[in-house]
Formats: C-alpha cells, structure tokens, sequence
C-alpha cells in the first residue's frame, strides 16, 4: 500500500540537512548558553568582591532566556532550501519523482525531518538554559518562559521554512528560489503596510488600535514582533502564525505533487507564472510611488527616480532569472499589468477613505468622549476609560461630534489636517 510517510525518507531527510543542522545547533546552543554562564560568573564576582550573602533575585523576560533562539528564523529558510534544492537539479528531481514512493510521501517526510531540526536544537538550548540559570544567584527562569519562548520561536520559524518550501516549489534555479522566497513572504505584509499608511494619510480619523487595518500591518506579523523583542505574549498572533503556516504548507505539497520534473533549471513552470512573478515582485515599487503621491513625500524629481527603481526592479527580475535579453523584450508590454494595479489600488484607497469619512457616528452613538494630549498615539475607548479620561457630558458630545464634522470637511477640501479629532466608537 502507498504510504504518505515513510521513516527511511525520513531518517533520509534528517541526513540531508546534516551540516546546517549541526551549524545552528552549535551556533544557537552555544550562543544561548554563553548569557547564563555570564550572569553565574558575574554573580560571584559580585559575592567576592562585596560579600553580601543577601540579594534581589529578577525573573528573566522571553526576549532575554533564548535570544539567539531568534538565528532559527534564518535556518529554517536554509534548512528548506538545503532539503529541497534537488529541485533545481534535473537529473536528481528526475531520481525523486521515479522513487516508489507518492510524492505526498517524500514532501511530508522532509517536512517533518526540517520540523525535527529546528525543534531539537531549540528544545536542547531550552533545557541546557534552563538548567544553567538556576547556578545563578540573581537570575530565575519561571516555568512559562521556559515552556512559551522555545514554542513561539518555533512556530515564527517553520513560517520561514513553510515559505521556503512553497518558493523551492515555484520556481526552479538559485536566484527565483531567493527572489520568490521573499516575494511570498512580504508581499502581502508589504502591499498591506502600503494601503494603511496611504489611507490613515488621506483619512487622519481612521481607528487605531482595535481595527481591523491593524491585521494588514507589517507588525502583525510574529518574525517582526520577535525581532523586535515582542509578541510572545501575543497569543493570537502565535495561533495566526500557526495557522498560515499550516496552510503555507498545504499550498506547498500541492504544487510539490503537481510539479514536473522539467521545472528544474528554470526560473518558473510555466510563462504564465513568470509573468505573475515579475509583475508581484515589481509591484510594491510601483505601490510606493502611489503612496509617497499621495502623501506629498516627495517631490516630482525623486518620483521619477523613484518610478526608474520601480522599472529596473522589473527589468532585472526578468534578466536574473530567465537570463535572455530575448525574454525580457517580450516582457516589456507587460509592464503595463503592475500600471494597471497600482491604478487599482489607488482606486480602493480612495474608496476606503471615503468609506471612512462616511462613518462619521450621531450623538447617540457616542458612549463618551476621551481627552488626548498628542495625535501621535491614538488610545482606544478602553484605555481612555481606564484612565478616566473620558466626559459623558451630552453638550461635550455633540461640541466634539461638530468638531469631527468640520475636520471631515476640511480633509474633504484639503486633504490631510492636523489637529483631528478621533472619534471612537463602542
């Protein structure tokens, strides 16, 4: 009976990834373990020269008990590639597709050899930290750091390996296994950034905090927040994180079993895909023009310069890829596509802004009303009330609503206004 897992594919997979694993073992243990030996040091180096037996002890943060844990980010791109590069090979793709196993089989047994890789190596720094910390006289470890640091890393990492499997499946040389990669990593993060930050410009009285714009930013995004010393205390952006990657994943053993054996060696499987490739590529470049357009970021000048970047980006994605002048002059009337959408996007923004300034609430929604001091940070109805900065006065209510008005007005006219005010609903 054919199976969709076999242990010797396995054990097979665990072997291909050999020497990156073993790098990011000795690179994230080691590292790892170097800060807690550090604070055992240090602590009886404070006990000799003072002699004070007595002494604080303060707990370590998540972002503090694994931070080279944050490398696994990195190695689980370079796992997926190392274990899926027989896909730029054509003699060895030809070898994997004719072994008797299911292609479903062989991806879902490297997967799993990729998956055991990264949580091996973040469970042992785990325990081997772990241990570590409890030699040190000013330092503990409580248990849910020990058991939530190691879990989100990991999940924020088999996302860059999910994505890399799906990249290594798309394409089939060097360079577009790196270009897609990326491209299927941030473009949607980026074209969303994108629209937000072009909206919240032409709609200043758009919600913060509990929008649902918030889900389109770069920093939802839970590599972003680790980077940046965040997000494990985000619970629903680490069960996000793991659902996209599920998916990813889904995405990746379908076009892995429905692969040919012919892509390898070429830049995509098919000139439809190519010309997608190119244009999703090129298109938040084209996107950043719109939004500095719209923004009056910049003037004339450094637009045009900025529309020569959009084109080389094109350009160059067709020449480093296919590596054919010929192809690339077939490939300029299409650059016609990425015009068109940035055209659309600029279409939904306005319609999004309109939307937006349509909504502005009557007297008898407002629930009250919250004094700001900066429009810098805009806190929402339930952080104004906790720190009883809201009035409920029905004359306040219905000043601050004509104040919105006018404002709407203004930036109906005008355009962007400061000095907003921000309206709430709740």
């Amino acid at each position: 009976m054919k199976k969709i897992f076999s242990i010797k594919l396995y054990v097979e997979g665990l072997k291909r990834i050999k020497l990156p694993g073993i790098a990011a073992a000795i690179a994230v243990i080691l590292l790892n373990a170097l800060l807690p030996l550090i604070e055992i040091l240090n602590s009886h180096r404070r006990y000799d020269i003072t002699g004070v037996i007595g002494h604080s002890v303060t707990s370590v943060e998540p972002y503090e008990f694994l931070p080279f844990g944050l490398l696994m980010l990195a190695f689980g791109a370079i796992f997926a590639y190392s274990m899926f590069s027989f896909l730029n090979e054509r003699n060895r793709s030809d070898f994997f597709h004719a072994i008797p196993h299911k292609r479903i089989c062989v991806y879902l047994s490297f997967v799993s050899a990729i998956f055991t890789w990264m949580f091996a190596i973040l469970a042992v720094s785990t325990g081997l930290n772990a241990i570590l910390y409890s030699f040190s006289q000013y330092h503990s470890v409580n248990l849910s750091v020990v058991l939530v640091t190691p879990l989100v890393m990991l999940v924020a990492s088999t996302m860059v390996a999910a994505f890399m499997t799906l990249a290594m499946t798309l394409t089939g040389t060097v360079i577009s296994n790196v270009l897609i990669f990326v491209l299927v990593l941030l473009f949607g993060r980026t074209v969303g950034q994108i629209f937000v930050t072009a909206l919240r410009e032409l709609a200043p009285i758009v919600k913060y905090g509990d929008s649902f714009l918030n889900y389109l930013e770069l920093e939802f995004s839970l590599p972003f927040k680790l980077l940046t010393g965040e997000g494990f205390d985000n619970t629903p952006l680490v069960i996000y994180t793991a659902v996209v990657t599920l998916l990813v994943f889904a995405v990746g053993a379908v076009c892995y079993v429905r692969r040919r054996s012919e892509t390898a060696t070429k830049s995509a499987p098919s000139r439809f895909l190519q010309h997608v490739y190119r244009t999703a590529i090129s298109l938040p470049f084209f996107l950043f023009i719109v939004l500095t357009a719209i923004t009056d970021g910049l003037d004339l000048s450094a637009q045009l310069a900025l529309l020569v970047v959009a084109l080389l980006v094109y350009c160059l994605f067709e020449l480093m890829t296919t590596k054919k002048i010929k192809s690339l002059v077939k490939a300029l009337p299409m650059l016609v596509i990425p015009i068109l959408l940035s055209g659309i996007f600029t279409g939904a923004v306005y319609l999004s802004r309109n939307a937006v300034l349509n909504q502005v609430p009557t007297l008898d929604k407002v629930e009250s009303i919250g004094k700001q001091e900066s429009v810098s940070y805009n806190p929402t109805y339930r952080e104004l009330r906790t720190n009883d900065t809201f009035i409920d006065s029905d004359e306040a209510k219905e000043l601050v609503l004509k104040a919105l008005e006018r404002n709407v007005e203004q930036i109906r006219k005008y355009g962007n206004t400061r000095g907003w005010v921000i309206v709430d609903e709740n």
